[in-house]
């Protein structure tokens, strides 16, 4: 026994030496392989007005490896930011295998390099830098696509980008150089508002000699000097679907001030229409049905969904019975009692418009289910213990076997009727 306890205690050290060396002498790489590169942009945030520009640098950090190439995709909102010009010029990349690209119409930008062997580990290498300009308000995301690589010096080319970081950055009107002004019907400058009737109104000082104001599309349009009167309000009635910057200057001691913009977002179109989906089917046994539902909105965005379950069969006391709506996300799932169901969802855009569907299935009992030690029940009504459904599984047996064999011999009399013929029958 002595003997096998020393010979064990060897055993034991001469592996735990082994494993010491193997990870001593383990080469750097096979640390840095279980860390992954990183592409991120700086700043990840801001607040810009509309007409201004600003910069955006994009940045490799490699996890302590050592990478040779890199391909950065990058995508933007085109309605909101414009790319006044991408610079190659100051970056780590010692080779561009395609010149920096972008695209204002549909939102892109495409970086690819290489760097010579033994290629470049940094925790903050500079892709490249972009000027954007501010051309709408709102929020603008500049995001990575997961087309973007970055390639591990390993001459495989592996990719070990494991994790990317965009912007997010504000886009504001300038701050008021003319008049103050304020709408009863679209208070809120950043809110969707389903109606296109749209009142602006301002405060006149006692000297003023005429305001000038236009309506368009553009946030930096600047109205001419042809005065439309000391009127301190102004309606449309109306107005388009879409974004609309009202902008207005005054006249005061024969010299006309500085333009205030004012936003007012109008979406008036309901969201797509769309269908209401019940799996495994909207004839089911399965009391967990999956209710699914999606669609979508082109001007402010579905704000989120509202549902409604009615039990039809009014003559049960159905617990999954709604009274009211209630807000929900796709898929909707929740236990029904046996019976049949009307379905309203609504779903509701930023602006309040709404899209609705509605759809009916029926649960019902299954042909049988084995409810543990009790038995079987038979369509969700009669209850039969084990012994008896034994019993009765055995005399169906007997009964298929007894047909069967009765077809089998039918089967063979008529085989020998057509063999030998009509008249020896």
């Amino acid at each position: 026994m002595e003997f096998r306890t020393h010979y064990a205690f060897w055993v034991f050290f001469i592996v735990f030496f082994a494993m010491s060396a193997g990870f001593a002498f383990m080469p750097q790489g096979a640390h840095a392989a279980t860390s992954s590169a990183s592409l991120y942009v700086d700043p990840v945030g801001g607040s810009f007005m509309i007409g201004s520009t600003f910069t955006v640098s994009l940045f490799l950090n490699t996890g302590g490896q050592s990478i040779n190439a890199i391909e950065a995709n990058l995508s933007f909102p085109p309605d909101k930011l414009q790319v006044v010009s991408p610079s190659g010029g100051k970056s780590f990349l010692q080779i561009w295998t395609a010149q920096p690209t972008y695209s204002n119409e549909k939102g892109t930008m495409q970086f690819q390099g290489v760097v010579r062997n033994p290629g470049i580990t940094t925790n903050a290498g500079l892709i490249s830098t972009v000027t954007f300009r501010a051309k709408s308000t709102g929020t603008a995301g500049i995001k990575f696509s997961d087309t973007s690589r970055v390639l591990l010096n390993d001459g495989k080319g592996t990719n070990v980008l494991g994790h990317t970081a965009g912007g997010i950055y504000y886009l504001t009107l300038p701050p008021p150089e003319g008049p103050i002004i304020t709408s009863r019907t679209n208070p809120d400058q950043e809110k969707w508002y389903e109606s296109g009737a749209v009142v602006f109104e301002w405060t006149a000082p006692p000297d003023i000699q005429g305001y000038n104001y236009i309506l368009d599309d553009s946030p930096v349009t600047v109205p001419d000097d042809a005065s439309k009167g000391i009127g301190t309000r102004v309606a449309y009635n109306d107005l388009s679907d879409g974004v609309h910057y009202f902008h207005l200057k005054a006249l005061r001691q024969g010299v006309w001030g500085g333009v205030t913009d004012y936003v007012v977002k109008i979406d008036r179109t309901l969201p797509a229409d769309f269908t209401i989906t019940v799996n495994p089917s909207s004839y089911t046994s399965s009391r967990v049905p999956v209710v699914s539902f999606q669609t979508t909105d082109n001007l402010s965005g579905v704000d989120h969904y509202e549902i409604k379950v009615t039990a039809l069969d009014k003559n049960k006391n159905n617990a999954t019975d709604m009274p009211f709506a209630i807000e929900t996300t796709s898929p909707y799932i929740s236990n029904f009692d046996v019976g049949r169901y009307a379905i309203l969802v609504r779903a509701y855009d930023v602006a309040g418009n709404y899209a609705q569907a509605q759809t009916t299935f029926t649960i019902i009992n299954p042909i049988f289910e084995i409810l543990g030690a009790k038995g079987i029940r038979l369509w969700g009504t009669y209850l039969i213990p084990w012994p008896y459904a034994i019993i009765a599984t055995l005399l169906l047996l007997i009964l298929a076997f007894y047909v069967f064999h009765w077809l089998w011999d039918l089967h063979v009399k008529v085989e020998e009727y057509f063999r030998h013929g009509r008249g020896q029958a």
